[in-house]
């Protein structure tokens, strides 16, 4: 299982204390409320609404920058087409010093005390991006029902927003909003939101915001992903019953990365065909997460009384948070050029979680109401 969208919504539904006071979420750029330096509120503060929408379900244009090379990736595809199997292998350190040299000439351009493993990381991982055409459409919303124990938890909303200005850059802005079920209220009470800024050109995430307003506990939570400098950085500031606990952190970064949130759009935008494993490293909170992605079956679900069909993916790896242990979550993405997130499962400490898609808007149908 990974710390992805989904361990979020694992996370963010644990059951730690009983109902008090909630204040609500407020829509705020983190990046003003942390105490950052002039170059990365510069660099990271989203300044300003683009009002127009990115081209859908194309090719990400830096992609030819950043491609390897072509005939090693048509023999990728080519693999893909006759089904064999594409995995990615991640290994924690290079096989050797020559296969790094040999693959990645430009390691002579990498920052000072960058990790030799993210060396390999970036050579190995070069070849998954050559593989995504993004699934991204500007205004599509998705609602769906969260439910813990078998009760109804609470809702989550799905919004792919307006592109925005972030710095001198045009990104990508995708939004989650976690609302508990008014009954639940009584249990555990929360009112949370995910957001993701995502290059328009690599798909590389720029920033990540969770801000958690809960019964027992408020975070603040904002990752910057520096694409130039290859660094990620972190700041974290929880309260929970009166004790202010505040977090600070900074690291190196492999180039090819997904944060936890944008991940399942990248997901969404692979090959993704039957018996191919499917391999990206996740940053999360200055730490790396290997995902491993399975396509296992193709099945065939039901939607508002019509049948979808539907492809079910295994994600594993390990990652932070209640859940350390290695386990996998289940998810199904319907199997046509939407790619809709349609299902989720997966067993917890204790009990298990699942999701269930409501109702979908797609881009300029009526807004869902939240």
């Amino acid at each position: 299982m990974f710390r992805n969208f989904f361990i979020v919504f694992i996370e963010i539904f644990w059951l730690t204390g009983c109902a008090s006071n909630l204040s609500t979420s407020k829509e705020e750029d983190l990046v003003t409320k942390f105490d950052l330096g002039n170059e990365q509120m510069a660099k990271f503060k989203t300044v300003q609404n683009m009002g127009s929408e990115p081209e859908q379900n194309a090719p990400v244009e830096a992609n030819e920058k950043i491609n390897p090379d072509k005939n090693k990736v048509s023999e990728v595809q080519d693999q893909k087409a006759t089904g064999q199997n594409v995995e990615m292998q991640a290994s924690d350190q290079p096989e050797s010093d020559e296969e790094v040299i040999e693959e990645t000439p430009e390691k002579i351009d990498m920052p000072a005390g960058y990790p030799e493993a993210y060396v390999a990381y970036d050579a190995r991982f070069k070849e998954m991006w050559s593989l995504f055409k993004p699934v991204f459409f500007v205004g599509e919303e998705f609602t769906m029902s969260i439910k813990y124990l078998g009760l109804n938890a609470g809702t989550a909303y799905i919004t792919t927003m307006e592109p925005v200005l972030m710095g001198d850059k045009k990104v990508w802005h995708i939004k989650a909003k976690l609302k508990s079920a008014d009954y639940y209220k009584y249990i555990y009470q929360l009112d949370d939101t995910i957001e993701s800024y995502i290059s328009t050109e690599s798909f590389l995430p720029l920033k990540y915001q969770l801000i958690q307003r809960e019964s027992a506990q408020e975070i603040d939570d904002l990752q910057l992903f520096d694409a130039e400098k290859l660094k990620t950085f972190f700041w974290y500031r929880r309260l929970k019953r009166g004790i202010l606990n505040k977090q600070e952190q900074s690291n190196h970064m492999p180039k090819y990365i997904q944060d936890s949130f944008s991940a399942l759009y990248f997901a969404r935008g692979l090959p993704l065909v039957k018996g191919v494993v499917y391999e990206y490293p996740v940053v999360t909170r200055a730490k790396i997460w290997i995902i491993k992605l399975e396509v296992v079956a193709r099945e065939e679900l039901t939607f508002k009384k019509s049948k979808i069909m539907a492809l079910k993916l295994k994600a594993e790896t390990r990652f932070p948070g209640i859940l350390k242990k290695k386990g996998d979550i289940n998810f199904w993405i319907s199997d046509d050029e939407k790619r809709l997130f349609l299902k989720f499962n997966a067993k917890v400490k204790i009990g298990s979680i699942s999701g269930d898609l409501l109702d979908y808007r797609g881009p300029g149908e009526k807004g869902l109401k939240h």
